[in-house]
């Protein structure tokens, strides 16, 4: 399991990294004593993944994430591995 904790509560994904295949997997949040579940449906991630960048190479479908918030994830991701440095 992956756990976030920020100021205003935390975020924890039990199977960050290739969920079982044809199962649903879930998201937790963690907030102002409450828990809020985020079930994901099954999906192939990989296919999803390359379903959606050949749409955008073929026909210039919009990716359903921004450069902006892909560099934003990057910048957040260097935190966490420099954090422990």
């Amino acid at each position: 399991a992956v756990t976030i904790h920020g100021s205003l509560g935390r975020i924890e994904v039990p199977l960050p990294f290739n969920p079982p295949g044809g199962e649903a997997t879930s998201i937790l949040l963690y907030r102002d004593g409450s828990v809020q579940e985020t079930v994901i449906d099954p999906c192939d991630q990989f296919a999803e993944e390359v379903d959606q960048f050949a749409g955008t190479v073929l026909d210039g479908s919009p990716l359903p994430v921004s450069l902006d918030d892909s560099v934003n994830n990057m910048m957040v991701l260097d935190c966490i591995t420099t954090a422990g440095s």
